[in-house]
């Protein structure tokens, strides 16, 4: 059986559990959080929770991108 290269994941962007913490933090190489809450065609309410897609990649986690908090804060801050 051959491994993925790449997996795209549609997850709740439930940041404050554990799962989210071992699973997704350490792992993903890319972290998109949708803005709202996505709602599926012929559904009858939005989602309860917010999203992200999260892309895992074949490459150590080492490599995988992340952006400190800090450095967002500080981008978003010089816009204004």
């Amino acid at each position: 059986m051959e491994r993925a290269e790449r997996v795209i994941c549609l997850l709740p962007a439930r940041t404050d559990t554990a799962w989210w913490h071992r699973y997704v933090l350490p792992f993903a190489a890319e972290i998109h959080y949708l803005r709202g809450r996505i709602r599926f065609e012929g559904a009858g309410s939005s989602a309860p929770f917010p999203s992200a897609v999260v892309i895992f990649e074949k490459r150590p986690a080492s490599r995988n991108r992340s952006v400190p908090l800090m450095e967002t804060l500080d981008s978003f801050l010089s816009l204004s």
